[in-house]
């Protein structure tokens, strides 16, 4: 039986991030399971049209699955490169439900923020990667999300500063905890530096911009406005090795059925 996993990853118009993130997970899955070919498909429509505007090739889910079939593969496992289990991970499960018929067998993984256990993972190796200093802080930079699934975000803040490090702050871009629930949190705690780690599978336009660049509604510069000494990071979550294997581990628990 020819076995196949698909990669599907929101996606990144940024060529120097593309490959550091994406392309390393897909390495370490091929790596890991050998016996199967790695396919690549991206679920952002915006993404998907900046690419092929530049006449790059990129496959939504459909045309990968179309590609997989026509190629004789029969077991598929979707490996979703995704954070949280928001809208975008939705599409890869209904164009999963969709396309389960063309193939004797195909599975999804779950994204990378599936269980405490996934988040203290998560949080441990970007703590380990990022030390910082006394009076300092390490803040997580994610995406965040109108859908019901942001609640992972305030949620992994707790329960990283419980079990990893208390000064771990989490906030996010499009979603809660906002940049000013982290001002907020900075000021009353009184931390005179901020680490910015991107909690995002690459560093692309939201970490290179929204986060670090010297625009005054950057996040970098609301914290130096507010006083406070800031570091960016740009490294996006696929160049931790770290959390390239718990990747591997989410897709080995759904081949084996678990």
């Amino acid at each position: 039986m020819k076995k196949a996993i698909l990669a599907a990853s929101f996606g990144t118009s940024h060529a120097d991030t593309e490959e550091k993130n994406i392309g390393a997970v897909e390495q370490a899955l091929a790596a890991r399971f050998p016996d199967r070919q790695v396919y690549r498909a991206y679920t952002s429509g915006m993404i998907m049209r900046a690419k092929r505007a530049r006449g790059e090739q990129i496959d939504d889910l459909a045309a990968a699955f179309s590609r997989m079939q026509r190629e004789g593969v029969q077991d598929v496992c979707v490996v979703a490169t995704h954070v949280i289990p928001g809208e975008e991970y939705e599409k890869v499960l209904r164009a999963a439900k969709e396309a389960a018929p063309q193939f004797e067998r195909l599975t999804v993984s779950r994204p990378l923020l599936d269980c405490m256990a996934d988040i203290e993972t998560v949080g441990r190796a970007l703590a380990a990667h990022n030390p910082i200093g006394p009076q300092e802080c390490l803040v997580l930079f994610g995406h965040g999300s109108e859908h019901y699934s942001n609640t992972v975000y305030p949620a992994m803040e707790h329960i990283l500063k419980e079990q990893v490090c208390d000064r771990i702050l989490v906030g996010t871009v499009e979603g809660y905890p906002s940049l000013d629930e982290v001002v907020a949190q900075i000021t009353a705690r009184g931390f005179v530096g901020a680490k910015l780690v991107p909690l995002m599978l690459v560093a692309g336009d939201h970490a290179k911009n929204d986060m670090a660049s010297d625009d005054p509604d950057s996040w970098c510069s609301k914290l130096q406005a507010a006083g406070v000494r800031t570091e960016p990071v740009i490294r996006g979550l696929g160049e931790y090795e770290e959390i390239r294997a718990l990747y591997c581990a989410h897709a080995a628990a759904v081949m084996d059925g678990v």
